[in-house]
This record gives C-alpha cells, structure tokens and sequence, in this order.
C-alpha cells in the first residue's frame, strides 16, 4: 500500500484550526511549551532558557517541512495563537505506521482540545494519507493524556517499566496503538 503523503496541511474542526508552525508562533511556543514547567513534566522537549533557543528550533522546524513531515499547531479557530501542537515522529513508510506526539497550553487543559485535535489527526491520517497503524506513548502518571488516547479509541498495549528517565526521575512508560482497520470500524 502506498501512502497518500500531504504533508502538514491545514485541517479544521468544530472548534479548532490545525496547520503548520511559522515564525510568529516563536513566543506561544517558548511561553507554554519549552519554558513551561507544567507541560515539560510529561513532554519530552529540553528546556529553553531564553527566546533565543526558541526561534532557533522554531527557524530550523519551519524550513525542515516537507511532504512527509507532520507538525502542526493547534489554534482555536477565531484565534490565530497557538495553543498546543500535534506531531508525527517514527514514520515508518515500510509499514505504514507512525507514533503521534502532542502537548497543550495550560490555559487550555481540560477543555476537550487535544481530544479534538487528536480526533481530526487521526482521520486524516487513516483516510487521506492511508496509514494502517498510528502508536502513542505517554508517562502513567499523565492521566490526562492517557484520556486523551482512550477517548480516542487507542488501545492500551502495554506499559515499560522505568521507560524512561526524564527530568532526574524514572518514569513508566504505557503504549497505545490504533489501527486503521480498528478506526474504520467506528
């Protein structure tokens, strides 16, 4: 099976608008995701010191697009600010399979949005772009994203133990897979 790749493209849902990064996300991007301690608890990005470090990764991210590359920035649709991001990473054209990465803003947790995100990604990538597996790992102790993928119809696979050592701790690490088949039978 050949994979329809588009790329980052724009995609929408009810509430939200999900394209790729620019420059201008630069500040949103430091302020919640690499120098926010909240979210760096659980997403596994180094911690920037200064703005500097930010629009660095943010120019080299914005000129490493391409056909097979999957980072988008989750906005609200009446805003243009980015809130979150939903990435793919492990793509793997052999098999048709990928591992989906995300994290949100704090001002918006508990609001459904990654869940939304999540939702409109997936579609896209078992439909249009035709991938039979999508794999995602997170920290037990991240409820919050363990709901994420549950009510995303991911099935738990499996758990690591000390997985992971992150942040001078050692973390369980819990697997989660869908298959196209399993997401077609909605």
């Amino acid at each position: 099976m050949t994979l329809n790749h588009t790329g980052t493209i724009e995609l929408t849902s009810d509430r939200l608008c999900l394209r790729p990064f620019s420059l201008e996300d630069t500040l949103a991007f430091y302020k919640y995701i690499t120098n926010c301690d909240e979210v760096r608890r659980y997403f596994l990005i180094p911690f920037h010191a200064d703005i500097h470090q930010t629009e660095t990764m943010m120019e080299q991210m914005v000129k490493a697009y391409h056909l097979k590359t999957y980072n988008w920035a989750v906005t609200l649709k009446e805003e243009n600010s980015m809130i979150g991001l939903v990435r793919l990473f492990d793509v793997n054209d052999d098999n048709a399979s990928a591992e989906i990465g995300y994290a949100l803003a704090p001002p918006h947790w508990n609001n459904g949005y990654m869940s939304e995100a999540i939702t409109t990604v997936l579609n896209h990538l078992f439909i249009t772009v035709g991938y039979k597996k999508v794999t995602a790992d997170c920290m037990s102790e991240n409820k919050a994203s363990c709901h994420v993928l549950e009510k995303n119809r991911m099935q738990f696979i499996g758990k690591t133990m000390n997985g992971i050592s992150w942040l001078g701790r050692s973390h369980d690490i819990l697997h989660y897979s869908l298959s196209r088949e399993d997401y077609l039978t909605k």
